[in-house]
């Protein structure tokens, strides 16, 4: 599955992405506002992420998408987006991101999740995509107003980020398939 916008190429997370992940997942700017991820990030750590996302793409149906983002011309991981079965029955799916600090501020981010936000909505047929940041990111805060998700709400203490072990509400936001502009 591959993915092609102006200047970025998403595709399938594949072994080579192995360093790039490692180094971005060391870098506690990122790993504090994700779950699941250890700090300090090792290189199994960085082993298993791959090989779990390599076998997801040979499932049928998929459960889950884990699209790596590389700029055009340049195969280089320098992050993630990720639509992960929610309620597949109900065609509502949750968006996930990351992106190497390198690359903030860049509008790469924006870029990558309008091509997912097009592909679940008009590929896969999805009526309803959420969102979760911690109330404390900014970042994916102003990415989910900026896309057009409306917020939902703030759930109280929902989220323990392995890195940090602190304790963070989530904002929640969500787009319906009528809603969406393309």
């Amino acid at each position: 599955m591959i993915i092609k916008t102006k200047r970025l190429i998403l595709r399938e997370v594949k072994k080579s992405d192995l360093n790039d992940l490692f180094n971005d997942m060391n870098n506690i700017k990122i790993s504090s506002f994700m779950l699941g991820i250890p700090f300090p990030f090792k290189k199994s750590d960085a082993n298993q992420w791959i090989n779990h996302c390599i076998k997801s793409s040979k499932k049928v149906p998929r459960e889950e998408y884990v699209f790596a983002i590389t700029v055009r011309n340049e195969d280089k991981l320098i992050g993630e987006v990720i639509l992960n079965e929610n309620d597949f029955d109900n065609k509502s799916v949750e968006l996930a991101f990351w992106l190497s600090e390198s690359q903030w501020n860049k509008g790469i981010v924006t870029e990558a999740v309008e091509s997912v936000m097009d592909f679940a909505f008009n590929k896969l047929k999805i009526n309803r995509l959420e969102m979760a940041a911690f109330v404390e990111n900014v970042g994916s805060n102003a990415i989910a107003k900026k896309l057009g998700f409306k917020y939902e709400g703030r759930k109280r203490e929902a989220s323990i980020p392995e890195s940090t072990k602190k304790v963070h509400d989530d904002n929640l936001y969500s787009m319906l398939r009528r809603e969406y502009r393309k």
